[in-house]
């Protein structure tokens, strides 16, 4: 029996293939992806009992027949947002961003594929717009924050030119998750360097405009190289960004970051590698045990209120639905990291965690 943790990698590295592969194809009817692949998708990942190396031409080069070619994008979940800003500018910056995140319009996804139904529209981008000024006051309003951000010259009185090349080479490629080209360079010159605004005031302008972007807000796919047949083989940066998004929800960590500038992530062993560091971290943790919940309709609750009145008396039944999915949640999690528990294991056990006491009765 394959191991359940190795049959939801398997498929989730599959969907790192292709941008049609799994819960991140697009199509007419889904803007984008939902957040997890499922297991049990017809892409052609590996089933129950089976096991199947990928080559590395078949994991980067897109050949898929349903997948959307060169160019598509991925627009970040609220979710995905919310970690990516967390895990850029720490915690303190997002809570200055709360209230314009909670403009940001709700998702709404399929109960079964988790393929976003959701698309673009007027207020979605003007609450990102939002989002961005946010987080750009909530870090030039902090000493720390800013010199976290731009470095020490942004809190030394420094001329603006002697930050830029700070502002470029190191917050700027990280939030855009690649390389900056020329063009980037030359409009965040031209924000920084008003000579009659504040030093803070002009790097706040060039955070907000990296917030804003495309670059940022939308997982841009343009490929490193195109071959004759249609096929598009992804930069070793869009590698790492789809590695990062699917196993954690969050933008690449330093040491992936450092693996795709270095070229290290051209092979399926790298890949593999990658996505189980990943899995082992808190955020990976959670993504793995939240798409098996999904997968396994555990991620939710029945209408209870069509329970006899008996069972129902002096409960609260929302806290009681909630006490649900979170026991759910923490025996997976328990079964999958603790227990290493197989496919056949997970499914018939008996061992529950229900400590709330509505629950337990």
């Amino acid at each position: 029996m394959v191991m359940w943790r190795g049959f939801v990698l398997a498929s989730s590295l599959a969907a790192v293939a292709c941008e049609g592969s799994l819960s991140e194809r697009l199509n007419a009817t889904s803007e984008s992806p939902g957040d997890s692949p499922t297991p049990n998708d017809e892409s052609g990942s590996e089933q129950p009992g089976e096991r199947r190396e990928l080559s590395a031409a078949e994991l980067f080069p897109c050949s898929d027949s349903l997948s959307s070619g060169p160019g598509k994008s991925l627009t970040l979940s609220r979710h995905q947002l919310q970690n990516t800003l967390e895990d850029l500018f720490g915690s303190a910056v997002l809570g200055s961003a709360s209230v314009a995140l909670s403009t940001l319009p709700d998702e709404v996804f399929d109960d079964i594929s988790h393929i976003r139904l959701s698309t673009v529209s007027a207020a979605k981008i003007e609450a990102f717009y939002q989002i961005a000024r946010s987080v750009s006051d909530g870090v030039i309003s902090d000493d720390d924050a800013t010199r976290d951000v731009f470095g020490a010259c942004a809190s030394s009185g420094s001329e603006p030119a002697s930050c830029v090349a700070g502002v470029v080479d190191g917050c700027a490629s990280r939030i855009l998750r690649r390389p900056l080209e020329e063009r980037d360079r030359a409009f965040i010159q031209t924000l920084v360097d008003q000579p009659d605004s504040a030093l803070r005031a002009q790097l706040g302008a060039a955070l907000t405009y990296l917030l804003s972007s495309p670059h940022f807000l939308w997982r841009i796919e343009r490929g490193a190289e195109a071959a004759e047949d249609g096929t598009t083989t992804l930069s070793q940066y869009e590698i790492a960004t789809r590695i990062s998004y699917i196993f954690a929800d969050t933008t690449p960590d330093p040491a992936l970051e450092s693996r795709a500038r270095e070229g290290r992530l051209n092979s399926l062993d790298a890949v593999r590698d990658e996505a189980r560091r990943i899995l082992r971290t808190p955020r990976g943790r959670r993504k793995l045990t939240q798409a098996i919940a999904r997968w396994s309709l555990t991620d939710r609750t029945e209408d209870l209120s069509n329970l006899p009145a008996g069972l129902t008396e002096g409960v609260d039944v929302p806290a009681l639905e909630a006490s649900m999915v979170e026991e759910a949640q923490y025996y997976i999690a328990t079964m999958l990291f603790e227990r290493s528990a197989t496919f056949e294991a997970l499914l018939p056990s008996s061992v529950s965690f229900a400590e709330a006491p509505e629950l337990a009765s």
